[in-house]
């Protein structure tokens, strides 16, 4: 079983935190699932449906008091989801007061897990709070994570000294509750108009999916200086970005700042899904990894006595032992896969940093070839007016997948067509953390397709896309190996009727009368990535000098034996 949320924090202002705990977590189960009730101390079972999905569940609460441990109420109360896809969640809400020995005021906690265990892919599943979390934090009073409200009174951040004092708390370095800071700039929300959303909706949707895990806040630009001038741009947030900030920010090493995610506007603003999705697949194993407060493994005992007798009680201590060795050993783990995906993380940025230096150099070499052939012409025609007329020119960069397409579709429609149902899975694509280098490279890959078609019609005639990728010398040509380029898909896939249906791809009538056609040559984006691995597939059309694309999305949705 994998945990993929938690969340755990304290709220002093609530005086019946266990009470509280156990009503909002009935209504949160029966407005979920209506077919079941909540005990209030025991066990239920139901079975209800989800669309067409079964699903059986499974509610287990149970409550203790004694306060002369120090605890003067611990609950717990459990959902377990088992769906017929055969996976099974798991959530988890544990509230408890405590008193401290050496402190006066009680400890009022909170703590929720989220656990998934089955056919469920975790390495691609992006982490979201339950609503549980969102409507405990709604009836809350100030719910803090050391120190840090989670509901910040005022979390629109204007002016050049406010951004300032968001920058201290940003590089504070006991700080443990991630930062998540979206520039509201007119970037962003151009953006988010451009596919009828407004910005702070999209705000809002990643508020409510890291609610318990981190802290959003909106700078206006004056803000967004002040970060600047306390962090260094290096750690700053411009042109309606949004950033991610970890813990153990130092503005003095600009080599620490790739740790804290930058999402461009064009990759976020445009799609509620993309932005939650982008920010839960980075803080989901964040949040596993924090431990549980100093008073809970009394509160846990007391909770594990209730209905036992006293001859349990050396088992239940050397099972605890156990689960406390087993966590530290499971936290330590975690670290480890965070610190490996934070190195991956940096190579991802390093490629895409690296690909749009390409792309800038490849443009300035156009420039001055066209420079050069303007030069030639007048030398041509000294004594005649000569005026190279200039067409407009395709941006040099994509800052995603979606925003690749939005270009092509701009730009190459002359002699690239790329209908709107070519199109799958794009927000998942650009949240994955490769996103700005497999857009990048998505857009050159377009540039081919449109440079190709173009050449044709110009009278080009030395063989297929493969060879003139190979030999036709055009800037634009896409790399021509077996890596990254296929003119035919494999004997099985060819030889299985079933298989041959899925790379049924839509194309103009004008091609195929039946609005459809089997498409074998596709651009392999990535090589790596898994299962999410962009493809597109694409066919020319000889009569008209177009090429068509097929489809445009990731390698899962493309079966084949090996799968």
């Amino acid at each position: 079983m994998s945990l993929i949320y938690r969340a755990i924090w304290q709220d002093q202002d609530l005086s019946d935190v266990c009470d509280l705990a156990a009503e909002t977590f009935s209504r949160w189960v029966t407005s979920k699932w209506r077919s079941i009730v909540v005990p209030e101390n025991g066990v239920a079972y139901g079975v209800d449906k989800q669309g067409a999905e079964q699903v059986e569940l499974e509610v287990r609460t149970s409550g203790a008091s004694d306060p002369d441990t120090g605890i003067s109420c611990i609950y717990r109360a459990d959902l377990i989801e088992t769906r017929s896809g055969n996976s099974r969640w798991h959530t988890t809400l544990r509230s408890w007061e405590a008193s401290e020995p050496d402190k006066d005021a009680l400890e009022r906690w909170i703590w929720v897990d989220v656990e998934v265990v089955g056919d469920v892919d975790i390495a691609r599943l992006a982490s979201a709070a339950p609503r549980l979390v969102n409507d405990l934090l709604g009836r809350g009073g100030s719910p803090t994570v050391d120190g840090d409200l989670l509901k910040p009174l005022n979390a629109e951040i204007t002016g050049f000294a406010a951004g300032e004092q968001l920058a201290e708390t940003i590089s504070r370095p006991d700080r443990t509750l991630p930062v998540i800071v979206v520039n509201d700039d007119v970037q962003s929300r151009c953006k988010a108009a451009d596919h009828d959303l407004y910005l702070p909706d999209v705000v809002e949707a990643v508020r409510r999916a890291t609610a318990g895990i981190a802290v959003v806040y909106t700078i206006d630009n004056e803000a967004a200086d002040g970060v600047i001038d306390a962090l260094g741009r290096s750690h700053g947030v411009w042109d309606g970005a949004m950033r991610v900030y970890l813990t153990d920010v130092d503005p003095a090493a600009s080599g620490n700042a790739w740790r804290h995610r930058y999402f461009t506007a064009n990759r976020y603003a445009g799609s509620k899904t993309t932005a939650r999705q982008a920010v839960g697949r980075l803080l989901g194993p964040v949040s596993a990894v924090r431990r549980p407060p100093q008073s809970y493994p009394a509160a846990k005992r007391l909770l594990e006595q209730v209905g036992t007798s006293g001859d349990h009680e050396l088992l239940l201590e050397l099972a605890d032992t156990q689960l406390r060795e087993a966590d530290s050993a499971i936290a330590e783990l975690r670290e480890q896969i965070r610190d490996r995906d934070e190195s991956i993380e940096g190579l991802a940025l390093d490629l895409g940093v690296a690909a749009e230096e390409r792309a800038y150099a490849l443009r300035q070499i156009e420039e001055l070839e066209r420079h050069v052939q303007s030069l030639q012409g007048q030398l041509k025609a000294p004594d005649e007016f000569y005026a190279l007329e200039r067409d407009q020119q395709p941006p040099a960069t994509a800052a995603s997948l979606s925003h690749a397409a939005e270009l092509a579709r701009e730009y190459l429609s002359d002699r690239l067509v790329i209908p709107p149902a070519a199109l799958h899975d794009l927000d998942q694509l650009d949240a994955a953390p490769t996103s700005a280098a497999w857009g990048q490279t998505s857009w050159e890959g377009f540039l081919a397709l449109h440079a190709y078609a173009s050449d044709r019609a110009a009278g080009w005639d030395g063989g297929g896309f493969w060879e003139w990728c190979k030999h036709s010398g055009n800037l634009r040509a896409w790399r021509a190996t077996d890596k990254k380029l296929a003119m035919v898909e494999s004997e099985s896939v060819n030889n299985s009727p079933k298989l041959r249906r899925t790379r049924e791809f839509p194309v103009s009538v004008d091609v195929q009368p039946t609005g459809k056609i089997f498409m074998q040559a596709h651009l392999k984006i990535a090589t790596g990535g898994g299962n999410l691995a962009p493809r597109i597939y694409f066919h020319f059309d000889d009569g008209h000098c177009r090429t068509h694309v097929g489809f445009f999305g990731p390698h899962k949705l493309l079966p084949n034996t090996k799968t």
